[in-house]
């Protein structure tokens, strides 16, 4: 077991320095009222697309402790490694959500146990327009239950509304608070942001003159064309996309190496 009492990494501590003040109290953990968070024994299967969820992990020992007067330990139990915070103060810790620009937002969920009738830990995501401004929770205060030791599992809780990840202009943070338990029978494993994978709304002026707003796949051919994943099959300065015209191998290829970003070593 690894054991600190002085923070790791002294410029990102530094950096946390400038993040934390940010977040006044009515954000975090003091935003509210903890609400007793979804416990499942099992975790979710993965699964990809736009209609199911896509899942954006931290790892605990991926956590930068939000202060240098503090005692946690890492440890490594069965095949998971666990973080637990061995004394005061109750403090926030902050880590970034990594969460693709415009997806939407469901639900944080944490990997963790909780066996202790006197601690909790609270949990949730906030969201911060840049360059640091509007500061606040899209979640409630997800809580393990300060009495209630419901022992190891999957504690979740659900965005407060539709939740669209824009990442040029705002910051995505989940938060994280141990309220008691510093005897090492609350800690964390993982911490789990869920989202949907979103296709670009449709613009109001059509690329291709032979596919307009009024197109069944109008959405979806814009999409292709604003993400550079086609320009069309005739040339500008009104290009068409030739919608019904079949596919050719070669085109293909353009079509999932430009989608994929395929590129081949020097």
């Amino acid at each position: 077991m690894l054991t600190r009492s002085r923070g790791r990494a002294a410029c990102l501590l530094l950096s946390l320095a400038f993040v934390v003040p940010a977040f006044a109290q009515q954000v975090g953990a003091g935003a509210g009222t903890p609400v007793l968070a979804d416990f499942h024994r099992q975790a979710p299967a993965p699964s990809w697309g736009t209609s199911a969820d896509s899942v954006a992990v931290t790892l605990a020992s991926e956590l930068v402790p939000p202060s240098n007067t503090m005692i946690w330990s890492i440890a490594v139990i069965g095949q998971s490694v666990g973080l637990a915070q061995l004394s005061g103060p109750t403090i926030n810790w902050w880590g970034r959500a990594t969460v693709p620009s415009g997806a939407v937002v469901s639900k944080v969920q944490i990997e963790a146990c909780d066996s202790s009738s006197s601690g909790e830990l609270l949990f949730g995501l906030a969201r911060g327009t840049a360059p640091a401004t509007a500061v606040g929770n899209i979640t409630d205060v997800g809580t393990t239950g300060l009495v209630a030791t419901p022992g190891c599992g999957f504690f979740e809780i659900g965005v407060l509304s539709p939740a669209v990840t824009l990442n040029g202009s705002q910051n995505l943070w989940f938060f994280l608070d141990w309220n008691g338990g510093f005897d090492g029978s609350v800690r964390i494993y993982a911490v789990r942001v869920f989202y949907k994978l979103t296709v670009s709304p449709a613009p109001s002026t059509a690329t291709f003159a032979d596919v307009s707003n009024a197109h069944p796949f109008f959405q979806y051919i814009e999409a292709l064309a604003a993400a550079g994943i086609t320009a069309g099959c005739t040339a500008p300065p009104n290009p068409n996309y030739c919608p019904n015209d079949p596919i050719t191998r070669g085109q293909m290829a353009v079509f999932v190496s430009r989608a994929l970003g395929l590129h081949w070593s020097p």
